[in-house]
């Protein structure tokens, strides 16, 4: 606005001149950098996944020359020390509820047996879907067990690469501290922020916000149970780290449109890395199409909608990316019949195929029951409690949706309503994977954070005064 006025300014002064195109496309180039394309977008995101996903191949290969005996070791050393249980699902709270995802990736990180660029695409894991610690313990024990293996392509297993090198070099235990320390450094880190944005910031409201749903998660997120897990907390580390990146960017002034959609392609391409339908994926989408609007330097209520959007579709896209680079190194590498296989993994987790294993929900009603009844994962086993606190969140968030309709600061309000608007994802998320939720629910009740999280950062942003953020137009 400023080059306008003083455009118009010259042209009174010379009147005679004539606006030239260079002028005019000087005064258009900010707009176009903040109003990236749809073809941008995807093509951004494409790029950005592919080489996130070269990069981790090549760690994958560099993990692999670790050497898989001394990681058995290590293993077995950890279940003598007690890290380890032969318990897949433990009840105590010195273990992660979910032994059998921990015990899942630590086979699959001690395994070799095959082509280093094989392993690189799909690791091996026992060929059991039950007792998977207890396989682990004898396979880890006993050299001479030869545990039947097979090839795991339904997922990328970022978390294996990560169990490799680390046990290579530490006992489990100091593994489960590595993660757990660098959860805890991250949110550190990004709380500090938020308030330091909250004192000398001018976006005060939002620096809130984000306050708020670090803290969250910080205390809502069962961090207590899977902080340390070697399968859970990688997709953890991902998610509360790309929230911290975007808290950081606030206090720094905000993010450019076309920075914030390379991200969003990174954390998308990261998030499907280390996903093992753990939740890591519909709490990536939430925050992709709240946040990032409350991050960027941009106040027009069009413009975070159209941001909120490409950033959702920068996320997606990412993610996408990866699996199709993973079906097409499996259809070259391993043929056709694991894709197969792949197909029917998806179906037995959205109820479109019959698992031997898993029990199915016998209606809607059987799977909110293991949703409300898993609850207590969000509170330290305080199901009651995590209950009533999510019913007043939610109420909060509701009167922040009715109470936004007659703001004046357009900012504000768009935000209010890109939040609550985020919560849609994990309604889909649960009618979708209806199935996998109802067996999983005590882990996968952990996405519901999201809606306390955002329910509470609404109920803030509705609460503060209408007045406009400091250096930015509000209309």
């Amino acid at each position: 606005m400023e080059k306008l006025a003083d455009l118009f300014d010259g042209l009174e002064e010379q009147s005679p001149q004539r606006v030239t195109a260079k002028q005019l496309s000087r005064l258009a180039a900010p707009a176009v950098d903040k109003a990236p394309t749809l073809l941008f977008t995807l093509a951004a995101a494409i790029l950005i996944a592919t080489l996130t996903y070269g990069a981790y191949i090549s760690l994958a290969i560099m993990s692999l020359k670790t050497d898989g005996a001394q990681i058995s070791r290590t293993i077995a050393e950890g279940f003598a020390a007690g890290a380890l249980t032969l318990d897949d699902y433990p009840e105590d709270t010195a273990h992660t509820p979910n032994q059998f995802n921990d015990c899942l990736v630590l086979f699959e990180a001690a395994s070799r047996g095959a082509s280093t660029f094989k392993l690189a695409i799909s690791p091996l894991r026992a060929d059991t879907s039950r007792n998977q610690c207890k396989t682990l313990h004898d396979a880890v024990t006993n050299p001479n067990s030869h545990t039947p293996a097979v090839f795991y392509h339904h997922y990328i297993s970022g978390q294996t690469v990560f169990a490799r090198l680390l046990l290579a070099i530490m006992p489990l235990k100091r593994a489960e501290r590595f993660w757990t320390l660098a959860i805890v450094s991250l949110l550190f880190l990004g709380i500090a922020a938020c308030m330091t944005d909250i004192v000398i910031g001018s976006d005060k409201p939002g620096a809130v916000a984000f306050l708020i749903v670090l803290f969250v998660f910080a205390g809502w997120y069962g961090l207590g149970s899977y902080g340390h897990s070697i399968a859970h907390a990688p997709s953890d580390l991902v998610l509360i780290g790309f929230v911290v990146f975007l808290a950081l960017a606030h206090l720094n002034g905000g993010l450019q449109p076309k920075a914030a959609i390379l991200a969003c392609a990174g954390f998308g391409a990261l998030s499907l890395i280390v996903e093992l339908l753990t939740g890591g994926l519909p709490l990536g989408l939430c925050a992709t199409i709240s946040l990032v609007p409350l991050a960027l330097r941009e106040d027009n209520p069009a413009s975070l909608r159209r941001s909120a959007a490409h950033a959702g579709l920068s996320f997606i896209s990412g993610a996408m990316t990866c699996v199709v680079l993973k079906i097409v190194l499996v259809g070259l590498v391993f043929g056709g019949q694991p894709l197969s296989s792949m197909e029917h993994g998806l179906g037995v987790r959205i109820g479109l195929a019959k698992s031997l294993t898993d029990a199915s929900p016998s209606s809607l009603f059987a799977v909110v029951k293991s949703i409300t009844d898993n609850m207590g994962v969000l509170y330290a086993g305080q199901r009651e409690m995590a209950l009533a606190l999510l019913v007043i969140v939610v109420m909060a968030g509701a009167w922040a949706l009715y109470s936004a309709r007659t703001r004046h600061a357009q900012r504000s309000r768009t935000v209010i309503y890109l939040l609550g608007a985020s919560n849609l994802v994990l309604v889909a998320w649960v009618a979708a994977f209806s199935e996998h939720i109802f067996v999983h629910a005590f882990f996968m009740d952990r996405i519901f954070t999201w809606a306390a999280a955002s329910g509470l950062a609404m109920f803030a942003l509705a609460s503060f005064t209408d007045r406009p953020r400091l250096g930015y137009a509000t209309q």
